[in-house]
């Protein structure tokens, strides 16, 4: 028995390792978290749900944008997503601009994906490839 409860601690430690974040990943979140003000909740990234409601009349209107999207994140030209900074490291950066919520700019560039703030990253290899 007290093999098996060895296992499964290591088994859970090497599996905290596993997710632990990289630098550039908890730079950009605190980013988000300061900088823009983001703060995540159970609309973050989720469609709205609508309940059909036969006492009102009017044609409803339904969305397919989030309520409350996750802030843009632009690395090297691209649209990321935050797991996707694990990969690189905070000392292969160039330069991170941050642009606040419903920056005139980045709506123009980007639409409405860039109502909660757009992360602008370039990466030092992307600069030099070009």
């Amino acid at each position: 028995m007290k093999n098996i409860v060895f296992i499964l601690v290591l088994i859970n430690a090497v599996n905290c390792l596993a997710q632990e974040n990289s630098d550039l990943y908890n730079h950009i979140d605190s980013l988000i978290q300061i900088e823009l003000k983001y703060i995540p909740d159970s609309t973050t990234d989720q469609l709205p749900s609508y309940e059909w409601d036969s006492t009102i009349i009017l044609i409803p209107n339904f969305s397919t944008f989030p309520a409350n999207p996750f802030p843009l994140i632009i690395l090297d030209g691209k649209k990321i997503n935050m797991e996707e900074l694990n990969r690189y490291k905070l000392r292969k950066i160039e330069y991170i601009h941050i642009y606040k919520k419903d920056d005139l700019k980045m709506r123009a560039i980007y639409g409405t994906s860039s109502k909660n703030g757009t992360v602008i990253i370039q990466s030092i290899k992307a600069k030099g490839d070009r």
